[in-house]
C-alpha cells in the first residue's frame, strides 16, 4: 500500500476517534444542562442541475474569502463527475484553508470519497437518504459508523433503519410538505429528530418552502412543495414554525442560488430565528 495512503487512513481515524470522543462529551453536557450547543448556518455548494457550482468554486469562494461550507454531491452521480468536483474543490479548498463539517453524500460513494473529505477538509458527518430509495455498498460506509446520519426525504423510514445511523439530518423543507400531505410520515419524522440513535438531529437542511405552489416528485408521483431556488427571503419564514429541538449542530443551506444570496439567507435566518442563534 502507498505510504500517503496509509497516513491519509490513519489521520482519518485519527478524526473519527475525536469527533466520536466530542459528541459523547457534548451529549453528557447536554443532559446535565451545561452545555450550550453552537450552531453553525453555513452556505451549501450544491451540484443539482440548476446549480452554477463551476462557479461558486473558481469565482465566489475566492472572492467571498469563504473558509467554511456544506456541500451536496447529490447531482454527481458518476464517479467521473465526482472526481472532476474533486479535483477542482481540492485545488480551491486547500489553498482558502476551506472546513467542511459535513457533506450530503450519494450512494454511489467509495471508502475513499468519504476519507478524502475527512483527511482534507475536516468532514465530520455524512448525510444520505433512506436504503429504500438509493440502495448504498455498505462496505463503503462500515467504517463511519459513528459518522452517518440518515435524512428525512421520499420513503418512509421505520424505527430500524433510524437507529442504525449515527443521528439524524432533518430537511425543514421536507418537514414542512410532509406536515402538509402526510402528517404521518411529518410524525414519524419529527420521532426520529429528537431520538434517533439517541443523539438526535445532529444536521439540518434548509431550503425554501411555499405552501402554495406545488410540483409532483415524477417518481413517486407525490406533492411537494420544497423550494431549491429562492424566489425570495420569505420563502425561509416558515421555519419559525418549527421548535428548537429539530435544529443541530450544523445547518446548511440546500438551494441553488449563488453564495452570496445564500449569505444574504443567512442573515434573513439570523434574524428570523434569534432564539436559535442568538
Amino acid at each position: 500500500m502507498n505510504f500517503n495512503i496509509i497516513i491519509w487512513i490513519l489521520e482519518a481515524a485519527k478524526s473519527i476517534a475525536k469527533s466520536a470522543i466530542l459528541g459523547y462529551s457534548q451529549q453528557i453536557l447536554l443532559a446535565k444542562g451545561l452545555f450550550q450547543m453552537q450552531r453553525q448556518l453555513l452556505p451549501g455548494i450544491t451540484t443539482t442541475p440548476g446549480s452554477d457550482w463551476h462557479s461558486m468554486l473558481e469565482v465566489e469562494l475566492p472572492a467571498l474569502g469563504l473558509t467554511e461550507v456544506s456541500v451536496f454531491m447529490t447531482g454527481l452521480k458518476s464517479r467521473e463527475k465526482r472526481s472532476s468536483f474533486y479535483d477542482q474543490f481540492l485545488q480551491i479548498g486547500k489553498k482558502q484553508k476551506i472546513t467542511v463539517p459535513f457533506v450530503h453524500a450519494v450512494a454511489e460513494m467509495e471508502s475513499s470519497e468519504y476519507l478524502f473529505w475527512m483527511y482534507h477538509f475536516k468532514t465530520e458527518y455524512f448525510v444520505l437518504h433512506s436504503e429504500l430509495q438509493y440502495k448504498r455498498n455498505s462496505e463503503s460506509t462500515n467504517f463511519l459508523e459513528g459518522q452517518i446520519l440518515i435524512e428525512n426525504s421520499i420513503p418512509w423510514i421505520d424505527d430500524e433503519e433510524a437507529e442504525r445511523h449515527a443521528g439524524y439530518c432533518f430537511d425543514f423543507a421536507h418537514g414542512a410538505t410532509d406536515r402538509l400531505t402526510r402528517p404521518h410520515v411529518y410524525a414519524q419524522s419529527v420521532k426520529h429528530a429528537l431520538t434517533a440513535a439517541s443523539k438526535g438531529t445532529l444536521c439540518n437542511h434548509i431550503s425554501g418552502f411555499s405552501g402554495a405552489n406545488y410540483f409532483i416528485h415524477k417518481p413517486t408521483g407525490l406533492i411537494r412543495y420544497d423550494l431549491h431556488h429562492l424566489r425570495s427571503l420569505r420563502d425561509l419564514d416558515y421555519l419559525q414554525g418549527f421548535g428548537s429541538e429539530l435544529f443541530g449542530k450544523f445547518l446548511a443551506l440546500e438551494v441553488e442560488d449563488s453564495l452570496t444570496r445564500q449569505l444574504e439567507a443567512i442573515e434573513y435566518i439570523k434574524y428570523l430565528l434569534p432564539h436559535i442563534f442568538p
